[in-house]
């Protein structure tokens, strides 16, 4: 049985193939194109208020949704930099 300071795999599971899926979605359909049935169903959660219970709505479904998505690029965008300012101190 998972304690309080390791949450239940299942759970961040569930969590992340919604996280998953909602994206998919999203960027096929639109954010308006897709329902919370679209969302389970494409996640495989077993309980259709999944999106409830792990996000309280779907507005911060959609936040999380974009906070990854972001924090890639972000953390990609640095990486670029970084390799750009490596060249220029060789180049000089």
């Amino acid at each position: 049985m998972p304690n309080a300071q390791s949450p239940d795999p299942d759970t961040t599971d569930t969590r992340a193939a919604l996280v998953r899926s909602a994206a998919r979605l999203f960027a096929e359909k639109g954010l308006g194109a897709v329902s919370v049935k679209d969302i389970t169903r494409e996640a495989g959660a077993r309980n259709p208020s999944a999106v409830y219970y792990h996000f309280g709505s779907v507005e911060e479904l959609i936040k999380e949704v974009f906070v990854q998505r972001f924090t890639r690029i972000e953390r990609q965008r640095l990486q670029l930099f970084a390799a750009l300012d490596q060249r220029s101190r060789w180049s000089l």
